[in-house]
């Protein structure tokens, strides 16, 4: 496997799985799409508990679908909320343009759409980044925030390995497994990913604003990371006011992906969901 290879499956993840898990799953109790902000997302709920709601966000140029592994263990103790954002799977973004803090504003309107004033979130990467946008924004609709290989900014490992990716001939492919429209939704992906190797404007979150987080956050990280040096996890562990760091021993950039992390993390998950963790 080349190194380009083995970035992009670290970057998109679910590259350990066949396309079957991709693409299959249970059947969700409700679907629907939101017209909102010059798009349409498209979302799923999964489970009838009366908890609050867990809403489940992924990665750049992924789908709902790498969340289809956890959702056994998930949609029991809570109603799981899945959104695909803007641009990716079966949601619209006809301005063909991602921003972070745009996604953001999606999330918040797809959740008062569901009339989930309150509410748990677990994000991936760029869901991870999303999430930190909405967190500080409206820091009481948290309760419980878990980010996943998340950066408060992209350093410039991030930025190279941008570059790399959308310079090699397996981006587009694996893109393609994700994009429910075809190639022209695969390449318009592969297009925005790359203009992220250049923007310093979004993400760029402060320590001040990473202080004014009200949800106990879950910072989970690989010490291989490609794109967010260990460090940056160690920032974001230092900003956030209650804030607990796991570091994956020789993993990449998504590391809660692979078969038999599944059910380790779907355990640290519950727990710390649904715990009162020392603050």
């Amino acid at each position: 496997m080349t190194l380009l290879r083995r970035t992009l499956a670290s970057l998109l993840v679910l590259a350990t799985l066949p396309v079957s898990v991709i693409a299959g799953g249970g059947t969700p109790q409700r679907t629907g799409t939101l017209a909102t902000h010059g798009i349409t997302l498209y979302w799923e709920e999964h489970g009838v508990s009366t908890n609050p709601p867990l809403l489940l966000v992924h990665g750049f140029g992924e789908s709902m679908s790498v969340w289809q592994p956890y959702l056994p263990q998930l949609s029991g103790p809570y109603d799981v909320v899945l959104v695909d954002l803007r641009g990716h799977g079966r949601s619209t973004n006809p301005s063909n343009e991602f921003s972070f803090a745009a996604a953001a504003d999606d999330v918040l309107a797809l959740m008062d759409h569901l009339h989930h004033p309150r509410f748990r979130a677990v994000g991936v990467s760029a869901g991870g980044i999303t999430l930190l946008h909405v967190a500080i924004r409206t820091p009481s609709r948290i309760e419980r925030l878990v980010l996943v290989g998340t950066a408060p900014y992209l350093p410039k490992e991030a930025r190279a390995r941008i570059q790399s990716i959308t310079e090699g001939k397996d981006a587009l492919e694996y893109f393609r497994q994700f994009a429910s429209r075809g190639d022209d939704q695969a390449r318009s992906l592969l297009h925005q990913f790359s203009e992220l190797a250049t923007r310093t404007d979004d993400p760029a979150f402060t320590p001040p604003q990473l202080a004014t987080i009200e949800a106990p956050t879950l910072i989970v990280h690989g010490d291989r990371d490609e794109f967010f040096p260990v460090e940056v996890a160690l920032s974001l562990y230092r900003s956030i006011p209650t804030s607990y760091l796991k570091i994956y021993p020789n993993a990449g950039h998504e590391p809660i992906y692979s078969p038999a992390a599944v059910n380790e993390f779907s355990t640290v998950l519950l727990e710390f969901l649904g715990s009162t963790w020392q603050h």
